[in-house]
């Protein structure tokens, strides 16, 4: 990792996971605020696939532009009472997602860790709820039902595609998104200059656009790199009759909304 790269952006190894759980439940916790001052507090946590990724749903606050704090203090409970924790709540469709809240990274005045993202997003992967989990997400949590969130724009998603980028071969997050071509090897179907050229103009279109978007299965040229950790990457996403698309993973591809119906 480069020395000048905050720690918020250490990840897990696979750096092209999305996590898409399969179970959610809510489980009694308490808490003991008395150093606070504040005495003892009971609530639920939410888990997803066994992983805590709401410890207080008594403490959940949605603030206006969807970013919220999943993992509050244990000591006293209050919100921004410790630095990380955070998400931005996307909708998509009728999914919901999950990522970091990289509007509020960039311009905090506290640093680059005060809206940092869990632990869980950095090993596993922004999390997709699926139309299934998402309608159980909504039971336990109303505050984050989908069609109560901000769509994900085409400029969220750019952002996104640049720090799941494996290698950082999309450049640091935040900065003018571009491919790193002297990590780049070859494509599985022998197009990757034109494939390369048509993700640049992409990525730069998108990085300006606040237009909704929403994603879709479709065809993922292999565009192979040399980078740490990773040999193969998906960014973007091929349909007919000759559509070129952004892709979030691989067989996944990034859409405006209008033109997902």
């Amino acid at each position: 990792m480069d020395a000048h790269v905050s720690p918020m952006y250490v990840r897990r190894t696979d750096q092209h996971a999305m996590w898409t759980p399969q179970r959610l439940e809510a489980r009694p916790v308490a808490y003991d605020f008395s150093d606070a001052g504040l005495g003892p507090y009971s609530t639920r946590a939410l888990i997803a696939d066994d992983d805590v990724i709401v410890n207080q749903l008594g403490r959940i606050e949605i603030e206006p532009d969807g970013c919220l704090q999943v993992i509050v203090c244990e000591h006293c409970g209050i919100v921004h009472c410790e630095p990380g924790g955070w998400i931005a709540a996307r909708r998509l469709g009728d999914a919901v997602l999950w990522m970091p809240c990289f509007d509020r990274i960039a311009d905090s005045d506290a640093g680059p860790n005060e809206y940092a993202p869990p632990a869980f997003v950095k090993r596993r992967g922004p999390l997709i709820f699926t139309k299934t989990t998402g309608a159980r997400l909504r039971d336990l949590v109303p505050l984050l039902d989908a069609h109560a969130l901000p769509m994900l724009t085409e400029r969220e998603a750019c952002l996104l595609m640049q720090w799941q980028a494996p290698g950082r071969i999309l450049g640091n997050p935040g900065a003018v998104p571009r491919v790193r071509r002297e990590f780049v090897v070859a494509c599985d179907d022998g197009r990757l200059k034109e494939h390369l050229d048509a993700l640049d103009a992409l990525l730069a279109s998108a990085a300006l656009s606040n237009v909704p978007v929403a994603l879709r299965h479709a065809q993922t040229p292999t565009v192979y790199i040399d980078v740490r950790g990773a040999t193969e990457w998906h960014p973007i996403a091929l349909e007919p009759p000759d559509h070129t698309r952004l892709a979030l993973a691989r067989d996944v591809a990034i859409v405006r909304a209008n033109d997902a119906a």
